[in-house]
This record gives structure tokens, sequence and C-alpha cells, in this order.
């Protein structure tokens, strides 16, 4: 977040409702917010929605931010609860974890994987998972959750947590696969 053009002005300026100040600060916080939300969705449409959301709730809350270097986290955070939100309300979470399919050594992933690939390829990669798997593998890779924090911040239990980064991370190794088997028949 480019904080040198966010400043006390500007923050003061949005709280009475200037137009041209809440514009300023949504151009100025766009970017940044789209890359907090874009691992937690599948498609640009639906990060720009999620990330419309989020300025609005950011915008209602304006008030509560005293300190403006507490600026950018509090945001951020906003942001990333309003995605998961988003994705909580679309996504069952109410299935239940068959154990006997579940063998978490089986799915071998290793973290050095992610640092291999570039943004842009490890972003398109993200978003093939489904939603449900795609939201903990973000909070766990990118957060850096512990599975009992991700099941509290989606209300379910840590088995569930482990089940569906296991389904991730098995899905993820596939897809990356496959992905290499497609750039090495181009070369």
């Amino acid at each position: 977040m480019p904080t040198q053009k966010l400043n006390k002005l500007l923050i003061q300026q949005c709280r009475k409702q200037d137009r041209k100040a809440i514009q300023e600060l949504y151009f100025l916080l766009f970017e940044g917010f789209m890359r907090i939300v874009s691992p937690y969705v599948s498609d640009n449409s639906e990060a720009k929605s999620i990330v419309n959301d989020a300025f609005i709730k950011l915008l209602s809350k304006l008030g509560s931010i005293q300190n403006i270097q507490a600026f950018p986290s509090w945001a951020n955070k906003i942001v990333r609860n309003t995605a998961i939100d988003s994705i909580r309300k679309n996504a069952n979470y109410k299935s239940k974890v068959r154990l006997e399919d579940y063998d978490e050594n089986r799915a071998t992933f290793s973290d050095d994987i992610l640092q291999e690939l570039n943004g842009q390829d490890l972003l398109k990669m993200i978003q093939t998972l489904q939603a449900k798997e795609r939201l903990v593998f973000t909070l766990f890779f990118v957060e850096e959750f512990s599975h009992k924090e991700i099941a509290q911040e989606l209300e379910i239990s840590t088995e569930m947590s482990r089940w569906l980064l296991y389904k991730a991370k098995k899905n993820f190794k596939k897809i990356y696969i496959q992905m290499n088997r497609v750039s090495m028949q181009m070369r």
C-alpha cells in the first residue's frame, strides 16, 4: 500500500464523505487489495467484487482508526476477512471427513514448489483449486495460519482444515505436474 500518498488529511476528508478523497483512496488501495484477494478466488470479477465490498466496509469503519501508521494492516485485515467471509458464505464445510481416504503423507508436497513458481503462475494454479481448498491453502501457505487458526476463522474442525489442505496439496501437485508436462512439450 503506497503510504506516501496516504495521509491523515486524506483519511479525514474520506470521513467527511468527500467524494474526490474517497475516489483517490479507492484507487490508491485497489491494486494492493486485488493482490490480497486474488489467491482466495477463481477469477478477476469475483476479486473485484470482494475488493469493492471490503472498501465499503473500510469506509464505514474509517472513524475507528486513529493511528495512520496502523491503517495499512487494519485495511488489509478487513480485505482478507471480507474474502474469507465471501467464500465461507458460498462454500459448504459441513461434509464429513472420511479418514480412510486421508493420508497426509501420501500427498507429498514440497514447499519448494511454491518457491519455484513465479507469482503469476502460482496465482493461476491456486485459482484452479476448488473454493474450500483454495481458501485453506491460501490461509495456510500465504497467510501462514495454523490449522487451529484456520478452523477458528472458518468455523470448522481442525480435522476438516487438515483434510481440505490435504486435498488442496494433492490437487495442486497434479496441476503442477500437468503444467510442467505442457511446458516441457512446448520446448
